[in-house]
């Protein structure tokens, strides 16, 4: 009888953000998927808790940060960094980003302090900023018995640390187990524009100059405390669901790009440097580029009446990529466990 298998998921956690939970959940359903007797924990760190909080507080979105750490102590099992384990698995996210605008700089998300079991990267981001190189970096990175990427950038940051081309990854959100999402034989989108943005205000700003009158629901960030009240007690299945339900989502965020994706919702994505630079990779091929729009366009991009139809995000490019990267993450995990389960 085989001994259960001890796994820890490295990645950030407990933050008041939709995005860093839907990869880590999605980590955790691919996993136990492929090895539904294993033990599978995050460590418990989580050294930008205070700032991400006082952050949000500072927008009013207090009822957010609330209902966001009650999904993640109902969804995730945490266990201290010191556990014994078989295996450190780094999740997705920006954990390899250097000078992040909220979490410190770490090597702790290369696995600095592990001196057990073996390690494999899934599909970490630096989202073009990388950790300079040093002695220590390579050693740890050197260290790595699969290494996964999540975009070009960090794909780069690899070769030119540890000379190998690596693959690039699926975001773990698409991992996710979809049984909490509404079933419906065929999308009858409401008459409704969803917002997903750190730029929500002066998103409102810009449609409120549209000559045509939406109705617009404010997901995850909001533009003043009584927009949208409701909305603030939404976890991330109700917020897939919102989008899902929605007509079109205008974001500025990854995420909010991967929860259009996830529902084959129309979307119109707010360009940023930081923004493309997380989605550089495959994930740019899954949709039409007329999608990207800088702010000031954005009404002009509302007017084109295919940007309401979502025929670009079912090509299958999408469902190409993600069963390409299950593969891969499947693979690895049964060539380093010697398990056969499915």
């Amino acid at each position: 009888m085989k001994k259960k298998l001890i796994i820890q998921i490295r990645t950030f956690i407990l933050g008041v953000n939709h995005g860093q939970l839907l990869q880590a959940k999605g980590m955790h359903d691919l996993i136990k998927k492929v090895l539904p007797n294993a033990s599978i924990k995050y460590d418990l760190y989580h050294n930008h808790i205070a700032k991400d909080i006082y952050s949000q507080i500072r927008k009013l979105s207090l009822i957010k940060t609330i209902t966001l750490l009650i999904n993640w102590i109902y969804f995730c099992k945490f266990s201290f960094p010191s556990k014994s384990r078989d295996f450190t698995i780094f999740g997705a996210d920006t954990i390899w980003m250097y000078n992040h605008p909220i979490a410190p700089n770490d090597l702790f998300y290369f696995g600095k302090d592990i001196t057990t079991g073996q390690l494999i990267s899934v599909c970490p981001s630096n989202a073009g900023s990388a950790y300079p190189s040093t002695e220590e970096l390579n050693k740890l990175l050197k260290k790595f018995k699969f290494i996964g990427v999540r975009d070009e950038a960090t794909k780069l940051f690899i070769k030119q640390n540890n000379n190998l081309d690596v693959p690039i990854l699926c975001d773990s959100a698409f991992f996710l187990d979809k049984s909490y999402l509404n079933k419906i034989k065929k999308f009858n989108r409401k008459n409704n524009l969803s917002v997903y943005a750190n730029s929500c205000r002066s998103i409102k700003k810009e449609i409120s100059k549209n000559k045509k009158v939406f109705k617009v629901h404010y997901l995850g960030y909001f533009p003043g405390f009584l927009t949208s009240l409701f909305k603030q007690f939404s976890g991330i299945y109700g917020v897939l669901n919102c989008i899902q339900d929605s007509k079109l989502l205008i974001t500025d965020t990854f995420h909010g790009v991967v929860m259009a994706l996830m529902t084959s919702t129309p979307f119109i994505l707010i360009k940023s440097k930081i923004v493309l630079e997380r989605l550089d990779g495959p994930l740019m091929q899954c949709f039409d580029n007329g999608r990207i729009a800088s702010l000031k366009s954005l009404n002009d991009v509302l007017a084109s009446e295919f940007i309401f139809d979502n025929g670009d995000l079912k090509s299958g490019k999408l469902d190409e990529f993600i069963k390409y990267s299950k593969d891969k993450i499947t693979k690895s995990l049964r060539a380093l466990t010697n398990h056969d389960e499915i």
